[in-house]
Formats: C-alpha cells, sequence, structure tokens
C-alpha cells in the first residue's frame, strides 16, 4: 500500500497523452499531430453538444444538430464518437491511456501510489484545464439517465483497466486476482466519491477531495481498529432459523 511520502507525491501528467514522450521519428511526429487535432476536433464536438443539451434537452438534440452548429460533417462525428452519449465523456479514452502509459514508465512506484498519484493529478487537470466544460458535463451526467448508465459503464470500463494494470505489477499471480480488483475497485470509488463531494459544492476544487478521499480510504482499517462498534453487527434471523438456546 502507500509509502510515507504518498499522501505528498504528485505525477505530473501532459493534458495530451501523445506528449508523455517526445520523438524525433517523423512519422511518429505527423502521427502526434494528427492525435492532438483530434483532440481538438472532440473537445469542441463536446463543447457544441453540451451547449445544444443544456438548451434544448438531452433528448431532444440530434447529432445533426450537433455537427452543423459546429461546422463538423456527421462522417467527422462518427469517425470519433458512436452515438451522441459518447461525445460527453470525449477525454475518458485519453485519461486512460495516460494512465496506461504511466504504468509502462519504469520506477513509476508500486500500483496504489500510482494510481492514486494519477487520480489526483487527472483531478489538477480536470480543475485547470476542464474548468467550466467539466462541471457542466457532471451536471448533465448526473441529472440524464442515460449519459448517468454511461458514466458508471466508464467507471466499470476503468476498474478493470486497473485492475489488469495491478494484477500484471503483481506478476500476473493469479491468487492475486482478488487484492487487483479491491485495489481498483478501492480507488475508483474514491474519485466517485470525491466527484460527487464537488459537483454537490461548486466552491470546492476537485483535486483536494480527491486527496482527502484516498487520505480516508487509507485510514478506514486504521479507524474501525480504533474506534470498534459497541453493538457487533449481527445477521438477520431467518424464518427456519433456529435461536441457540442460553446455556
Amino acid at each position: 500500500m502507500p509509502t510515507p511520502n504518498s499522501q505528498n507525491t504528485r505525477m505530473k501528467l501532459s493534458a495530451r497523452p501523445s506528449d508523455l514522450e517526445p520523438t524525433s521519428d517523423p512519422s511518429a511526429r505527423q502521427a502526434i499531430k494528427r492525435n492532438r487535432k483530434s483532440q481538438r476536433t472532440r473537445r469542441h464536438l463536446a463543447e457544441v453538444a453540451v451547449e445544444l443539451f443544456e438548451k434544448k434537452g438531452f433528448a431532444a438534440t440530434t447529432i445533426d444538430e450537433i455537427t452543423d452548429t459546429s461546422d463538423y460533417s456527421s462522417s467527422t462525428f462518427f469517425r470519433l464518437f458512436t452515438d451522441k452519449e459518447e461525445v460527453v465523456f470525449y477525454d475518458f479514452v485519453d485519461l486512460l491511456e495516460q494512465l496506461k502509459a504511466i504504468f509502462a514508465m519504469p520506477n513509476h512506484g508500486n500500483a496504489w501510489v500510482t494510481i492514486r498519484s494519477v487520480f489526483i493529478e487527472f483531478a489538477h487537470l480536470w480543475d485547470t484545464d476542464a474548468g467550466e466544460l467539466g462541471l457542466r458535463r457532471a451536471r448533465l451526467y448526473h441529472s440524464e439517465p442515460l449519459l448517468y448508465a454511461r458514466f458508471l459503464a466508464k467507471n466499470s470500463d476503468w476498474e478493470g483497466e486497473m485492475a489488469k494494470l495491478v494484477l500484471a505489477e503483481l506478476k500476473n499471480d493469479q491468487r492475486q486476482v482478488l487484492l487487483s480488483r479491491v485495489i481498483a475497485g478501492a480507488a475508483s470509488s474514491a474519485f466517485r466519491a470525491a466527484f460527487r463531494t464537488k459537483f454537490e459544492n461548486e466552491d470546492l476544487k476537485l483535486a483536494p477531495c480527491v486527496r482527502d478521499a484516498f487520505d480516508k480510504l487509507e485510514r478506514i482499517g486504521e479507524f474501525f481498529q480504533t474506534n470498534p462498534t459497541e453493538t457487533p453487527m449481527q445477521l438477520p434471523q431467518g424464518k427456519n432459523r433456529k435461536t441457540p438456546r442460553r446455556a
């Protein structure tokens, strides 16, 4: 689990995953340039879509309206997104790719510290780069059932990918599958809790909420060891379950 200095660990991420490793290869530089252009296009489509969703409602807004308003063709839209739900989560793939890239770097620290650091840095990017657009998207997918279902599906995908990364750190030892899933699930839950807290109080910054959530998660075991409940938890008695007689 975390090292003593993990609370102060901050791993600087790029807002563009293609910038993580500079290259002198001309073909690679061209690919990076195309990727940056694609990212700008996706963000622009997201900005337009969010504005239309806010004005007209999610259900009433069509993909044709999004493309017409943003001056992009329908073919460009469908090259980047599968449907209008996906446009709201335009940057989720990039962030996941960054997480994978960090895990691929040598000397990145143990799995928990790496995940913690990356999630906190994601929150810093949200606070600085995503800004108002991020908060507007959050309002949408916390109020629109179809978008919230997609949000939960994205979280599930993230947990699955994180669990694979953690298991790889554990030498793909199949005895550690449960542990890898617990770590991924705990990290995902901490981030969602922080996000919900920030969403309910727009004056808060997301990064401190995420850091605090991970701090609290790391102290749960210690809390219950030092603050045992006065009344032990009891299982409910079933209809046919006999209560033992007192001696």
